[in-house]
Order: C-alpha cells, then sequence, then structure tokens
C-alpha cells in the first residue's frame, strides 16, 4: 500500500464515521474524534469508564496523522502499511462501518450501488499491499473501480431525503457479492506474476545453499530450516473485505453508465 492510498484510506474512513478534519494536506490529516472513534482508537477506558460514572462532559481526542516523514518539529505520528495503528483501524472498520446504507442528498430517483473496499496483500521474503475500492450499480450491472474516491465529493445522509426514492434493485446483494469478488479474481488473475517467479528463484537459491551444508538431507534440521526456507518465499495473496455497503446515488450523480 502506497502513502497515497493509505492517505485517501485515512480520509474516507474519518469522513464515513463522522470524524471532522481539521488539517489536512498530501502527506497529513489531523482530525477531531468522534466519542465511538476515540473509543476505538486512543486506548483511553478509565478516561471513559469515569467520565461515564461521573456524567462529566467529553472531550475527545485530535489525532494527527502522516504518511511520509515530517519535519520533526511537527507533532503526530507516522503510519504505513504493517504499523500498529493502521490495522487499529482496519479492526474499526469490520467493528463501525463493515455495511453501511447512504443515501445523495437530492430529490429525485436513487441508484442503488454495492460497494465493497478490498484489501489485497501479497506476501512472501517481500510484502506489499493495495486497497480497491469497487462499485457495481445494482440496476445494471456496471462495476466501477476507484468508486470511493469518484464519490467522495458528494454529499450523503444515512436517511433518504422527503423527496428522493429508491430504485428496486435487479441484482441481489449476495449475486452482487459474488460479481465484486470475481472481478477482484480476475483483476489478480490478470497481474504480471514475475513477483512469483522472482519469489521462487530466491527461495531455489536459498535452497541450494542449505543443500550445500548438509551432507545428511535427512536430518531434523535440515527439515526444520528447509521448511523456514518455503514459508518465507512461498507466494501468498491474501484478499480481505475492509467494508462495504449500499449507496444511494441520483442518475445525474451516478459515477458511470451502461
Amino acid at each position: 500500500m502506497q502513502a497515497q492510498e493509505v492517505q485517501q484510506f485515512l480520509v474516507d474512513y474519518f469522513r464515513t464515521n463522522q470524524c471532522e478534519i481539521t488539517d489536512i494536506s498530501n502527506y497529513h490529516l489531523t482530525v477531531q474524534l468522534t466519542i465511538d472513534i476515540d473509543k476505538q482508537l486512543m486506548n483511553r477506558h478509565f478516561y471513559w469508564h469515569y467520565l461515564e460514572k461521573i456524567g462529566g462532559e467529553p472531550k475527545t481526542s485530535q489525532l494527527t496523522l502522516y504518511t511520509e516523514n515530517h519535519d520533526e518539529d511537527m507533532s503526530g505520528e507516522l503510519i504505513h502499511f504493517g504499523s500498529p495503528r493502521l490495522h487499529q483501524i482496519f479492526n474499526s472498520c469490520k467493528q463501525t462501518s463493515s455495511h453501511v446504507y447512504q443515501y445523495e442528498v437530492c430529490e429525485e430517483a436513487l441508484i442503488p450501488w454495492l460497494v465493497i473496499n478490498f484489501h489485497i496483500s501479497y506476501q512472501c521474503d517481500q510484502q506489499k499491499s493495495n486497497l480497491i475500492s469497487l462499485g457495481l450499480n445494482l440496476i445494471n450491472g456496471t462495476i466501477v473501480e476507484d468508486f470511493q474516491t469518484k464519490i467522495e465529493q458528494k454529499q450523503f445522509s444515512s436517511k433518504i431525503t422527503e423527496l428522493s426514492y429508491t430504485l428496486h434493485p435487479f441484482i441481489t446483494f449476495p449475486s452482487g457479492v459474488k460479481r465484486l469478488e470475481k472481478y477482484v479474481e480476475d483483476l489478480l488473475n490478470s497481474e504480471d506474476k514475475n513477483w512469483v517467479e522472482q519469489a521462487y528463484l530466491r527461495m531455489n537459491q536459498d535452497m541450494q545453499l542449505l543443500d550445500s551444508f548438509y551432507l545428511d538431507k535427512n536430518e531434523e534440521a535440515y527439515q526444520s530450516e528447509r521448511e523456514q526456507i518455503e514459508n518465507l518465499y512461498e507466494p501468498k495473496i491474501d484478499v480481505e473485505v475492509v467494508n462495504g455497503g449500499v449507496f444511494y446515488l441520483s442518475e445525474a450523480g451516478a459515477v458511470a453508465k451502461p
């Protein structure tokens, strides 16, 4: 996951959870947390327990996160793929916003889009990851990539406005999920597999080096080290759903047409 992708994911996460972004640049953001997100991210269990006991006025935390190295004089926390804070936010997504319904604020018919954000992790002795946001039009079956970014400037509400109405989906939610999962599978199958070949090449080199150290290939130590090398280099791809939901968009606000 590149720094820009982490930055966009953070922006989407905090906006979806109604946290106010008070300062932002291409490599950082400062947010005022809501009570729910403060409880999930800031580990202030004693504070919230005490506050609820005495009925005090809550003061939520302000959090500054950087996706690139910054001036040491500036306070904040560097966040990147693999950092505990980012995985904490992934877990928060599953708890708070794994499934949402959002309605575009307008006065017309609304088209249902099934949206799923996938986290894809490529693992061998080297690791990389990617976030894919897909939207499926439940009326005509159109699939749009980078969906979250395309709609981030639109205004949504958790309740439908009085003068708008929703169109009934032709594609069921379970069928829509399968379509998006198949889309991700096809996307992965079409990618360059050079990283897999390179991982096996490095594994074979280490295996040959290991073989040169052991005359008896039946030794327990040899078998153990061989297994460790296989586990280290064996290419794997893990696909995980970060969150998802249904977004109802006006035809004028739709991000793609058939």
